[in-house]
């Protein structure tokens, strides 16, 4: 999913951006191009004079301007939106690993027992670590189902305002722009592209979350397992390529399918013009 949301992104950012050309003509004032206030013009100026107002440009062309980065902008506008929604899953996965400590306390309070039976520990305390776990599990969902809001909101906005730039492109294209990019191309950009971007701003926690849970797992396997554990961390870092081998091929799958769709909506359009010049 994170390879093809990548190429989505880097095809939509080479889709919005502004190419603008240098001009033919050179209308900058410089010293050797600026007119002398004694030739003016006056009554007596020649209508065709000898001195040439403006120059064409000569030498090495001038260096392109740096193009923006799209992945900025999305950073710079939403960034916030998502440092929100993932502090609230930073603190969902800390009550996640939370329950099993306090499991393992209401397991010690009720087998400390002396001879005669009853408890060694208050009361009090037992009373203490029920009520824990509904504070926990009540605030564990509240932060989980918030990550996802404010998550999908973001994505949400984030696609309608690709799609408003993809359109806006569309309209203001050149006829140079408009042979290299078809129309089943851009519609797919807007369709495809644009939502695999807002579905994929809903699981972008997975990225820091997936290893910080991984970390705080073993820590607490080894309490319990001692070096046990090591076997089972050993074989999820044995199935890291695997899993990327997989995810390369679905990419390019993924590439061939959407060079396909662009062909099908390509070929479907001529069609429709060609049915259209017919009935005229």
């Amino acid at each position: 999913m994170w390879l093809g949301t990548y190429t989505s992104l880097k095809k939509l950012s080479n889709t919005t951006r502004l190419n603008i050309k240098p001009t033919m003509l050179d209308l900058k004032s410089s010293p050797e191009r600026s007119i002398n206030r004694e030739h003016r013009s006056s009554e007596k100026t020649p209508l065709l004079s000898r001195q040439p107002s403006v120059t064409f440009k000569t030498g090495k062309p001038a260096k392109k301007e740096n193009k923006g980065s799209l992945f900025k902008v999305l950073c710079k506008i939403y960034g916030p939106s998502f440092l929100r929604a993932w502090f609230c899953k930073f603190m969902y996965d800390l009550m996640q690993f939370t329950s099993p400590i306090l499991l393992s306390a209401l397991i010690s309070y009720t087998t400390n027992k002396n001879a005669g039976g009853k408890n060694t520990e208050p009361e009090w305390y037992g009373y203490t670590l029920a009520g824990a776990f509904f504070i926990v599990s009540f605030l564990q969902s509240t932060f989980f189902h918030q990550n996802f809001h404010i998550g999908m909101s973001t994505g949400m906005r984030a696609r309608s305002a690709m799609i408003a730039a993809v359109y806006k492109k569309s309209l203001t294209m050149n006829n140079e722009a408009r042979k290299t990019s078809t129309v089943g191309e851009i519609v797919n950009l807007m369709g495809v592209d644009c939502q695999r971007l807002q579905d994929m701003s809903g699981y972008l926690w997975m990225l820091w979350s997936a290893p910080f849970q991984i970390v705080l797992a073993t820590l607490l396997l080894w309490q319990q397992l001692g070096p046990s554990v090591l076997a089972g961390l050993a074989v999820m870092i044995l199935l890291i390529p695997l899993n990327g081998a997989i995810s390369v091929k679905q990419r390019n799958m993924q590439t061939a399918l959407m060079r396909y769709k662009d062909a099908r909506l390509k070929l479907m359009n001529e069609v429709l013009s060609g049915i259209k010049v017919w009935t005229r």
